[in-house]
């Protein structure tokens, strides 16, 4: 088995306040980290939320500016899921397992920019139409590192 459990969904949205407000005011789900993203130009606010007593986040992101890679995807798309990320052992293995039934990834490397995060994206699903995430955390007391972040909305870029 290559997936230990589900980690996280993620949305990409126009507008990530009423998609805070329904999952905080109507499903208990609490802000657990706020981010602000820098793409060399653009910008763009992330929010993790988390359904207290559980290790399941609910990561929603909002383009601010009308290029941006977030804002290019939600105007293609519309505001909707973008993936779904599951917890790996070793996400080396686990990326080497899925290449191996044809699954191709956004990118060639493993996101690691510090912080006890990697991360790898999925090309869109020709079934289903869905990204998949392979997050390893390597610490429990970190939610998402802004750093994996942004390389990982940058290696969505042309989709």
């Amino acid at each position: 088995m290559i997936a230990k459990q589900l980690d996280h969904i993620a949305f990409r949205v126009t507008d990530i306040d009423p998609v805070v407000s329904y999952y905080t005011k109507k499903l208990g789900y609490k802000v657990v980290q706020e981010m602000e993203l820098d793409f060399g130009g653009t910008k763009a606010v992330s929010n993790v939320l988390n359904l207290p007593g559980t290790k399941f986040y609910i990561f929603v992101d909002q383009g601010l500016d009308w290029d941006n890679i977030i804002t290019r995807w939600v105007k293609k798309n519309g505001s909707k899921m973008h993936h779904m990320a599951y917890c790996v052992d070793d996400i080396y293995d686990a990326a080497e397992e899925m290449r191996k039934h044809g699954v191709e990834f956004t990118s060639k490397d493993v996101v690691d920019t510090g912080g006890g995060l990697k991360q790898l994206f999925t090309l869109p699903s020709p079934v289903t139409g869905m990204i998949t995430e392979l997050i390893q955390r390597e610490r429990d007391d970190i939610f998402f590192v802004q750093g994996n972040v942004i390389e990982l909305i940058r290696s969505t870029e042309g989709l």
